[in-house]
């Protein structure tokens, strides 16, 4: 399931980014310092039915963050990009490569 992650979340989220803080450096950052109901900014996350992060999502004015530790996308995420847009997409090269076809 993917959802809208509200201040609740924060913990869970954080440490789920903390894992690999390299690579989650930016969404780490806007989630410490602006939280979850600023409204440049929403946070997503695919969650399996244990409460487990399987992937975060992050929109920022028109920046966007995909990330997951395993090399995985949800095509469900598809909707979402229609209707929260944004204009640049980052996140570790190999996740990308899943979602550039």
């Amino acid at each position: 399931m993917i959802r809208v992650l509200h201040e609740q979340d924060r913990s869970k989220v954080l440490n789920y980014l903390y894992q690999e803080s390299t690579y989650n450096i930016f969404p780490i950052g806007d989630i410490e310092t602006f939280g979850f109901d600023k409204d440049f900014q929403r946070v997503y996350a695919e969650i399996d039915d244990l409460g487990n992060y399987l992937s975060v999502f992050l929109r920022y004015r028109e920046n966007a963050i995909y990330y997951s530790h395993k090399l995985h996308f949800n095509k469900q995420y598809l909707e979402i990009f229609k209707k929260d847009s944004f204009n640049f997409l980052s996140g570790k090269a190999e996740l990308l490569n899943i979602l550039e076809s």
